[in-house]
């Protein structure tokens, strides 16, 4: 109810922009997380009047490129007047550093902003610097 609520308000306030109906779970890129890597990936998708994914074109790290490619395609959307949209995923790794079991928070700020946030995997094989 609470998010029907939201998703109302959003459109009445940014008018044509697309919105998501549908948004699929994602984690963490596996790869990226034992990499420690971070960062930010620019998608634009072009979406048809269904609002359905038909074209993703994104920027940044492969690893999560790749990610959120495939992510996004998952998406549908409230087509108004436009029929592309243009979302930044951000990734980063904070906290206590674990083995196994990181936990992924992901925060959605809709229209066309996402953060993904997990542990930073333990590294046995790095410099003890303290």
């Amino acid at each position: 109810m609470l998010s029907t609520l939201i998703l109302a308000l959003t459109l009445l306030v940014s008018g044509d922009v697309p919105h998501p109906r549908h948004i699929d779970p994602i984690q963490y890129p596996l790869a990226a997380r034992l990499s420690h890597t971070q960062g930010t990936v620019v998608a634009h998708l072009v979406l048809d009047s269904e609002g359905r994914v038909t074209r993703v074109s994104v920027s940044g790290h492969p690893m999560l490129a790749d990610a959120v490619e495939v992510w996004l395609k998952g998406w549908t959307f409230e087509v108004g007047g436009k029929n592309t949209a243009d979302i930044v995923v951000e990734f980063k790794l904070v906290g206590e550093a674990r083995y196994y079991n990181a936990e992924t928070l992901v925060t959605y700020d809709l229209p066309g902003r996402v953060t993904v946030v997990t542990q930073p995997p333990v590294c046995d094989h790095c410099r003890d610097d303290k």
